[in-house]
């Protein structure tokens, strides 16, 4: 940590920036459709959370099967409903609530497929079994 406290910003932010580390961070965001992006007052309280595992090595740290983003799933979910809220604030949104509706109903079914927790269970509990 002190190693990394003293390197410079951009050799930092190129670990962070790798495809298996932007990758985590769009299966955080992706089921509800980015929507915690715009509120991002709410993703403050993670933030320490969240660099702990971007800055890691550990492939554990920076994967939404382990329980290191246990912590920080409620606060995307928090953060959505809140970036909703804004959302539908805006002025030219503001009649237009059903299109947020359809851009859910069309984003978080896929991306649940895509992520796929529900749908590997019951060939796990054959495993099991």
């Amino acid at each position: 940590m002190a190693a990394t406290v003293m390197t410079p910003p951009a050799h930092v932010l190129s670990g962070i920036l790798t495809r298996p580390k932007l990758r985590y961070l769009f299966h955080l965001f992706i089921p509800l459709g980015f929507l915690s992006l715009l509120s991002p007052t709410d993703l403050v309280m993670v933030l320490v959370s969240l660099l702990e595992g971007l800055l890691s090595s550990r492939f554990t740290h920076f994967s939404i099967r382990y329980q290191y983003s246990a912590i920080i799933t409620p606060f995307v979910f928090i953060s959505a409903i809140r970036g909703t809220r804004n959302l539908l604030r805006w002025k030219w949104f503001k009649f237009k609530p059903d299109y947020l509706v359809i851009f859910l109903l069309l984003i978080s079914p896929p991306s649940a497929r895509m992520l796929r927790p529900l749908f590997r269970l019951p060939c796990m509990f054959q495993q099991w079994g």
